[in-house]
């Protein structure tokens, strides 16, 4: 876990704002002025999040200033399911394989979108709650679980929903309590139906279009499950993987569950894992298979598998040298997922507007302007102008500034903005509307 801080700690440095990010600011802007209905509209077409816009909003309406202590929120979430990987392993593994799986899992690289981009950050908030309600099922306490999951739904329906089937399996592939087995029904089912119903009755667009035809279901069905089988083999190679590599992963995976000595709990992070993936893909399309937040929730898989392979390799005579191998593998091991999240921040500072520099550069100038002054449009990169940044920055409003349309704009407007500007590197405008 110390680790897992280290390796996530430095991305708190930055913002890393996405226009996800831009269009959730905008509803936490109109949810603090009475819009609460906003709450229940979909994001991007097929995300109902109002939970997670929730937990979004007193971090939104202290922009930029406060805004990267979400990251915070993240890392503690995705702590807490090492914590409940940990447990849940432990119940099955000896102590080897279970810190194996969790140690896997908290060093994981590859989902690193989900942690560092804010509006991604569904993926990490809602898996806790899936971990946590088949951890309440086994234990007994159905009434708990299903409330996590309710509220799961309610941080990230698109996940969580294909996620609760998952859950029922895996509570009977791990043996559940028999006679909980129908409170373990209900528990599903409740969450399950109420949050299908109401992400139906609120209407996705991207649910209407696979409703239009019965061949359109599914072929997206068939979508999403080749994507989710390239999504597999691409965590073997990080490239786009042949049918040979979908293949040797697949015959991997296989060995993996004949080899461990209790195939139950790899198999139920396959259900954990693969049912979400699918699901995603069936809606987004399979050729995401390569995007980086859907490694997060799917290394699920990949941990719990591995974890089972050191639990055999513990059990033999072979422990010893198993465990030196282990100890030498591991820095190896965090260092090339370092490397992954290094080169996933660099890829992202090829956008201006992501970084926190950007956004501290607008806002100490927006603070500098005398009364009454008026902003003209400026577009500072494709799509984004600075009335947007404006009201971003300033999610609450600012008396005595006036932001313009990009037709607005006087030429006394154009040179006093011109004025204001000059010397600000963080600004790092392109073009005006005045030109």
């Amino acid at each position: 876990m110390l680790a897992a801080v280290t390796l996530w700690s430095p991305a708190a440095r930055e913002l890393h704002i996405a226009s996800d990010d831009r269009e959730q600011m905008e509803v936490s802007r109109d949810v603090a002025g009475g819009r609460w209905g906003r709450l229940l509209e979909f994001h991007d077409q097929v995300h109902l999040i109002p939970l997670f816009r929730l937990v979004r909003l007193p971090f939104d309406l202290h922009f930029p200033e406060r805004f990267h202590w979400m990251h915070a929120v993240a890392v503690a979430a995705h702590l807490a399911s090492v914590v409940l990987l940990y447990r849940l392993s432990r119940r099955y593994l000896e102590e080897a394989g279970a810190l194996a799986a969790s140690a896997l899992f908290a060093l994981n690289g590859l989902g690193a979108e989900a942690l560092i981009i804010k509006s991604q950050n569904t993926y990490v908030l809602s898996l806790p709650l899936v971990l946590g309600a088949l951890l309440l099922l086994l234990g007994g306490r159905a009434a708990a679980a299903a409330g996590a999951l309710a509220a799961g739904v309610g941080l990230h329906a698109e996940t969580v929903l294909p996620a609760i089937p998952a859950v029922l399996i895996s509570y009977y592939l791990l043996e559940g309590p028999r006679e909980k087995r129908r409170a373990a029904w209900i528990a599903c089912g409740a969450p399950l139906v109420m949050g299908g119903l109401a992400w139906a009755a609120l209407g996705s667009p991207e649910l209407a279009a696979a409703r239009a035809s019965h061949s359109g279901v599914a072929a997206r069905l068939w979508d999403g499950v080749w994507g989710a089988a390239l999504h597999y083999g691409f965590l073997v190679r990080h490239e786009p993987p042949s049918g040979w590599v979908v293949a040797a992963g697949a015959l991997g995976l296989a060995a993996a569950l004949a080899a461990a000595r209790n195939r139950r709990l790899p198999a139920a992070g396959l259900a954990l894992s693969a049912l979400p993936l699918v699901a995603i893909l069936m809606l987004r399309g399979g050729a995401g298979y390569q995007t980086s937040r859907y490694c997060y929730q799917s290394f699920v898989a990949v941990a719990l598998a591995a974890g089972a392979a050191v639990d055999r390799a513990a059990a033999t005579r072979f422990r010893t040298a198993a465990a030196a191998l282990l100890v030498a593998l591991a820095p190896v091991y965090y260092l090339n997922q370092r490397s992954i999240l290094q080169r996933k921040t660099a890829l992202l500072r090829f956008t201006p507007s992501v970084t926190r520099e950007f956004w501290t550069g607008w806002a100490a100038f927006f603070d500098s302007l005398p009364p009454g002054f008026r902003l003209p449009a400026a577009e500072v990169e494709p799509g984004l102008w600075t009335p947007d940044i404006f009201a971003l920055c300033n999610p609450k409003g600012r008396p005595g500034v006036t932001a313009l349309g990009r037709r607005e704009a006087t030429a006394a407007d154009c040179e006093n903005f011109r004025l204001q500007a000059a010397g600000r590197e963080a600004l790092r405008l392109s073009k005006t509307g005045c030109d």
